[in-house]
């Protein structure tokens, strides 16, 4: 009612004044902004049609106050688009100028005490997906979660674990998993696995780095069942362990089947030309931007992204077509290791039918809109660079590095330090691609961590080069995927994008987390022969048409892979921190995807253990409960009220139901909303 107020000029000043106190005091929850949302576009195309000297002023004040609750309520970007677009012409306040509007007139009392009386009844997300409760700044959790159960073969054999399995951090994340499938509610608190999977150096209450959490979590899981098979074998030399168990129980653990993959780094004294080789593992490639002054695309390591149609990638009908390729010697060969230059990364991106393929297009969406936001944020994130994209970092991580001066290696042949060069080259990739783009990084001259808020081009489909052997080489996989140029020693793998993680803000210590993410699934349908290239089951299997979801903590909506592509050019402190994407079948994951196809064929979905099952049930049946409860508390707390006041019945009124928790933010740790009676567990 406030709002409308400001389409006439005789109360617009005062009805203004009101709505910035209500709005910047109404800090603990985004239900009174969002409730905005739809009628600002309108409003604002009201008051610039106007042209009055009251409308302009008005507009600028709005347009202050709708920056301030982007700020504080980040995390929104499918519903804040049309807003933004609205107001885009319009004075962008400085961070500064934000805050001082957010700590002035934030209640001290951080509790809707109208929603403690009067809750509001909360369905499920029309999506069938279920969100998680924000415990206090643990957004950078919940979105790990989400997208760890989004990577669907994972997520299945997480259900499938059996009972009595010796892995009690395992055993609550099948807990977690089964409720995220099966619950009636619309979103879970998550508090148990939480106090399971905490690192011991974290800060209660505080904002933390969630590629850091991942890390933790699967070397916690990784290291668990490890545990375990050292237990299984103790029984086994004791016989006391059947040979089906111990098949089972000595082969690579399920952080390693699904994370797991495997990197040689070679270093060359530039004197002698010896190399020294180490093989190690790792379950996620941390990628490290390229110093200003290294210009990604004219580099002689890097090639230009490469544009093509929306189309399913063909092999060639000869492999020594790929000599022919525009690709370019990403470095010199090492002495005594017969491969021939490395395959340089590739990305399979998409454009509009009779579009030419342009290697510089694929960042051009919205460019000057985010250079003019990017004012916003002062000057603790950095200076936006060229744009970059997910290859253009990769290649930087696999091309040489010059150890010199102060990193010197010591060479065991010349017994002494000598001047070196050292390379990473991928040996074994993983099914799960885990991808971290190092942001952060500390600032000497201010003495903080800043971010890097460059925008990152994102390729939906990512051809990775995989070092084999020459044995391997001769290879073909049955499928066709990934073929090796003759005498190379790499191969392509194919890889599809699965989940994005964003981070909002402009400091680790801060911001926001939320995630987008998608069901990835094998492209051949099952029965389909394997010979030759696969084909799409049907059209939804086109990369553009799997349906992207956006999970915000209790809040999960429908979303695309447009929105995660443009999500930095309109919300320039909204950019993409951890990525996820999954190996389509090929050479090397044949053996993996074959069992999980096969597991596929004869069990479905996941059967979970009777335990499970009952409490599952059980809660779904306290959660109807509760609803009626409420719905009974809400009818009988309408009907006492007075009959009088107008802001009664219009609030009696309000059909909007969204009542899904806030994130975090900038300005205070976000928090489950009073209306949800979450499960614990």
């Amino acid at each position: 009612q406030v709002f409308s107020k400001l389409l006439y000029p005789i109360v617009r000043e005062g009805a203004l004044s009101v709505l910035q106190y209500m709005l910047l005091s109404f800090q603990h929850s985004h239900e009174a902004f969002h409730l905005l949302l739809p009628h600002i576009p309108r409003l604002v195309a009201s008051l610039k049609k106007e042209d009055s000297n009251s409308a302009t002023s008005s507009l600028e004040q709005l347009a202050e106050l709708i920056h301030c609750m982007f700020f504080r309520f980040s995390g929104f970007p499918d519903l804040y688009e049309p807003v933004l677009e609205a107001v885009k012409a319009l004075p962008i306040p400085n961070e500064d100028r934000i805050k001082h509007l957010l700590g002035q007139n934030a209640w001290t009392s951080q509790k809707n005490e109208l929603a403690c009386f009067y809750p509001r009844l909360v369905s499920k997300s029309e999506t069938g997906k279920i969100g998680l409760i924000n415990l206090g700044n643990t957004c950078y959790m919940n979105s790990i979660i989400q997208s760890l159960f989004m990577a669907s073969d994972f997520r299945h054999s997480v259900l499938n674990l059996t009972e009595g399995n010796s892995q009690p951090l395992m055993t609550k994340l099948q807990w977690l998993f089964a409720f995220l499938e099966h619950s009636q509610r619309p979103a879970i608190s998550p508090e148990s696995f939480l106090s399971a999977s905490w690192p011991p150096w974290f800060t209660p209450g505080a904002q933390q780095d969630c590629s850091e959490y991942l890390k933790y979590l699967l070397d916690r899981l990784h290291e668990e069942e490890k545990t375990g098979k050292r237990i299984y074998q103790k029984l086994k030399e004791s016989n006391l362990m059947s040979q089906a168990v111990e098949h089972h129980y000595l082969n690579k653990t399920l952080i390693e089947k699904m994370f797991g993959g495997k990197m040689m780094t070679k270093i060359r004294c530039l004197k002698c030309l010896n190399v020294s080789s180490r093989e190690e593992a790792f379950t996620d490639l941390s990628l490290a931007f390229p110093p200003p002054d290294r210009h990604m695309r004219g580099s002689t390591s890097v090639l230009p992204v490469e544009e093509i149609g929306p189309q399913f990638i063909e092999p060639p009908e000869n492999p020594s077509q790929l000599t022919g390729s525009p690709w370019v010697q990403r470095k010199a060969p090492m002495a005594r290791d017969p491969a021939a230059p490395p395959m340089p990364v590739e990305t399979l991106g998409f454009q509009e039918p009779g579009e030419a393929a342009n290697p510089s297009s694929g960042n051009a969406v919205g460019v000057d809109a985010a250079t003019t936001a990017h004012s916003a944020f002062g000057e603790q994130a950095c200076a936006r660079k060229d744009s970059r994209s997910v290859p253009d970092l990769i290649n930087y991580f696999l091309s040489p590095e010059r150890l010199t001066a102060e990193n010197k290696y010591h060479c065991e042949k010349c017994a002494s330090l000598q001047d070196a060069e050292k390379v990473a080259e991928l040996t074994e990739g993983p099914h799960y691609l885990i991808l971290t783009l190092l942001r952060f990084s500390f600032d000497p001259r201010t003495m903080k961590r800043k971010k890097i808020l460059d925008n990152v081009s994102i390729p939906v489909v990512l051809k990775l080069p995989v070092l084999v052997t020459p044995e391997e080489t001769e290879e073909v996989c049955q499928s066709g995927k990934d073929r090796a140029a003759p005498g190379s020693g790499f191969m392509s793998v194919v890889y599809d994008l699965c989940s994005v993680v964003v981070h909002s803000g402009i400091s680790s210590e801060s911001g926001h987390y939320y995630c987008y993410s998608r069901e990835c699934t094998d492209t051949v349908p099952l029965g389909q022969p394997r010979d030759g290239a696969p084909k799409p089951a049907s059209d939804k299997q086109l990369d553009f048409e799997i349906q992207w979801y956006l999970f915000n903590d209790t809040r999960v909506s429908f979303s695309s892979f447009e929105s995660v592509s443009n999500v930095t050019s309109f919300f320039p402190k909204d950019t993409a921190y951890v990525l996820f994407y999954r190996q389509r079948p090929g050479r090397q994951s044949c053996p993996l995807h074959e069992s999980l196809a096969e597991a596929g064929r004869l069990h479905g979905e996941p059967s979970l253990h009777k335990d499970l099952m009952e409490a599952i049930s059980k809660d779904n049946i306290l959660y109807l409960q509760e609803q009626e409860k409420e719905a009974r508390n809400r009818a009988a707390y309408i009907s006492a009220l007075p009959k009088s006041p107008l802001w009664w019945r219009d609030f009696d009124r309000d059909k909007d139901d969204d009542s899904s928790s806030g994130g975090c933010s900038p300005a205070a740790g976000g928090g489950g909303s009073g209306s949800f009676h979450g499960l614990v567990f």
